[in-house]
């Protein structure tokens, strides 16, 4: 799901939710580190793309775990 707004950002950090975006954290981000962006970097973000991280494999880890 694309983040388009500031105001789903901050509901993305209020739920300790991660985040990935695009060239600066290609790996999963807490989306409340990214809230504390200057503004412009923000801006720049929002314009790119800010996504919020989904596990692909969630299932199969858990599967592997189980004895």
């Amino acid at each position: 799901m694309k983040i388009k707004t500031l105001e789903q950002l901050y509901q993305a950090a209020n739920a300790k939710r991660a985040v990935t975006v695009g060239m600066i954290h290609r790996k999963p981000t807490p989306a409340a580190w990214v809230l504390s962006y200057q503004g412009s970097l923000l801006c720049h973000l929002f314009r790119t793309g800010i996504y919020l991280y989904k596990p692909a494999n969630r299932k199969l880890k858990a599967k592997e775990a189980k004895p």
